[in-house]
């Protein structure tokens, strides 16, 4: 079951808070946690693959990975 979306924005700062926090893990651990806590609070069934791989991508391009395409991890 999806959650609710009331719980959607406080999810969302603290998913946002814990990337800006974690310099010390390696980006791809970032990624991937990134790609899982997103689909987990996202309120809807379908579970927004595309732009969970799309955060996924921005994030590791943020960190100097030259990756083309979307991709899941």
């Amino acid at each position: 079951m999806p959650l609710e979306a009331k719980g959607v924005p406080k999810l969302m700062s603290s998913m946002v808070n814990w990337i800006r926090d974690s310099e010390q893990v390696p980006c791809p651990i970032i990624a991937g946690i990134a790609h899982y806590k997103f689909v987990t609070i996202y309120p809807y069934y379908d579970g927004n693959g595309y732009t969970a791989r799309l955060l996924t991508a921005l994030i590791s391009h943020l960190c100097g990975y030259d990756l083309t395409g979307l991709y899941s991890l």
